[in-house]
């Protein structure tokens, strides 16, 4: 391994591989699959400002708490940055493995 401190996550991420890899599959044996749409009441549906024309939406609209408006507001930023924190791991271990999923 070099001794260029800038690569040492590099080695990180090498080291870390099997272990990613065994819980990779542990996940994947466990999971269950579900998705948004079947969770959304479509009768309570509405258009919001953008392409549609809709009405903009107002925090009174939401059933939930703040704490999960919250959440969903993490989840969301995350996902959206998770294309460009694979596209890295992968561009340095290449698209085999664990770390590639």
């Amino acid at each position: 391994m070099s001794d260029d401190p800038a690569l040492a996550p590099v080695g990180l991420l090498a080291a870390l591989e099997p272990v990613v890899a065994r819980l990779l599959d542990r996940h994947l044996d466990a999971a269950k699959p579900w998705f948004p749409h079947t969770h959304t009441p479509w009768s309570e549906a509405t258009d919001y400002d953008g392409p549609l024309d809709g009405e903009p939406w107002r925090e009174g609209q939401s059933v939930m708490s703040a704490a999960v408006r919250d959440s969903f507001t993490v989840g969301l930023l995350t996902e959206d940055n998770l294309p460009s924190h694979h596209f890295g791991i992968a561009t340095l271990f290449g698209r085999d493995g664990a770390p590639a999923v």
